[in-house]
């Protein structure tokens, strides 16, 4: 059986072994990595948030400060449903909102200590649940390097 990271796509439409084969399972193994980490076991007492929960937590504890707006166009999410997540994020104690300083209809969002607090506990839990599976010799420099890449090229591009 083949891994995840060398299957091509259903269709065969991709030369197997070439460079675009190889980015489609890139992105094919990422999205099941995704799904696969996020059913680890972090703890029971960690709050639980939902997948746009913890993407706008993420984009905000990246960029303190950000706007809802802003934070709705970046990452493709109508208004509503930001500010549904927000506002739960909130309840929990884990994002504030502050009147800007020049204009103060416009609010700007931060992660309360709380949220630092939980993502280090996240984190932490990860790298445990991770250790025993990459092997010590890997380059993770190599790798982040290039999933930051894809994750800024693509931020910065057109959502399509």
């Amino acid at each position: 059986m083949e891994s995840e990271t060398q299957m091509t796509d259903v269709a065969g439409s991709l030369p197997a072994g070439s460079r675009a084969a190889k980015l489609a399972a890139l992105a094919q193994s990422v999205f099941f990595l995704e799904r696969r980490i996020r059913l680890l076991d972090i703890g029971e007492d960690v709050v639980a948030l939902s997948p746009l929960e913890s993407l706008l937590v993420r984009h905000i504890d990246l960029d303190p400060g950000i706007t809802p707006s802003t934070l709705s166009r970046k990452l493709g999410l109508s208004s509503g449903n930001t500010a549904t997540a927000l506002r739960s994020l909130e309840a929990n104690g884990l994002v504030t909102k502050v009147a800007g300083k020049d204009d103060r209809r416009r609010s700007h969002l931060g992660l309360t200590d709380r949220a630092h607090h939980e993502i280090a506990r996240v984190r932490a839990a990860w790298a445990r649940h991770l250790d025993p599976l990459v092997p010590a010799g890997a380059d993770l420099d190599a790798v982040l390097e290039v999933l930051d890449g894809i994750t800024t090229g693509l931020e910065s591009g057109p959502m399509s």
